[in-house]
């Protein structure tokens, strides 16, 4: 069992400036169905 999450990985990459690999964390979460595309959408523009 990995000691982080995606969700948790996703975090820190953003803190160090790669968003990219946040929204792929972001798309993981969308295709699976926890979170909305519009949640999605608008931790997005929080972050912008």
């Amino acid at each position: 069992m990995p000691k982080f999450s995606h969700a948790q990985l996703g975090a820190a990459n953003v803190q160090r400036g790669d968003n990219g690999g946040f929204k792929t964390v972001l798309d993981g979460l969308v295709t699976d169905g926890t979170l909305t595309q519009a949640q999605e959408d608008a931790i997005q523009s929080s972050l912008d």
